[in-house]
C-alpha cells in the first residue's frame, strides 16, 4: 500500500493585462466580423476570434491595437510577480522570464 502525503499547494501571483477580441451583444459570441455590437473588426484587422492573449507579438498589436490604446501607456503581458510552494515563497524570476520570452502564448475562451 502507497501512503500519499500532504498535498502541496502552488500559488502563482499575475499582474498586468491581457487582449481578448470578441464580439459584443447583441452579436453572438462566435461572430468573427462583429455586425451590430460595438466591437466590430476592421478589414486591416484579423478576426475577433475569442482568444485570451496574455503577451502579444508587436506584429499583432500593430495590426489590432487602436487608439487609444497606445496612448494609455499600457503594455499587454501577463507576468508571473510571485509564487509561492507549500507556503514558502520561491522565486518567480524563472517563471516571468519564460512566460515572457517564449512565443505569445494563447487560450481559446470557450462559452460552452
Amino acid at each position: 500500500m502507497t501512503t500519499r502525503g500532504t498535498p502541496k499547494l502552488l500559488e502563482i501571483a499575475y499582474q498586468g493585462y491581457f487582449m481578448c477580441r470578441l464580439a459584443t451583444d447583441p452579436d453572438p459570441t462566435n461572430e468573427e466580423r462583429g455586425m451590430s455590437g460595438y466591437t466590430m473588426a476592421l478589414a486591416s484587422e484579423d478576426r475577433l476570434d475569442q482568444v485570451i492573449r496574455l503577451q502579444v507579438t508587436p506584429e499583432f498589436l500593430a495590426r489590432n491595437g487602436r487608439k487609444p490604446l497606445g496612448e494609455m501607456g499600457f503594455t499587454i503581458g501577463v507576468n508571473v510577480v510571485g509564487v509561492r510552494f507549500d507556503g514558502k515563497p520561491s522565486s518567480a524570476a524563472a517563471c516571468s522570464r519564460a512566460a515572457t520570452t517564449s512565443p505569445a502564448p494563447t487560450t481559446p475562451c470557450r462559452w460552452w
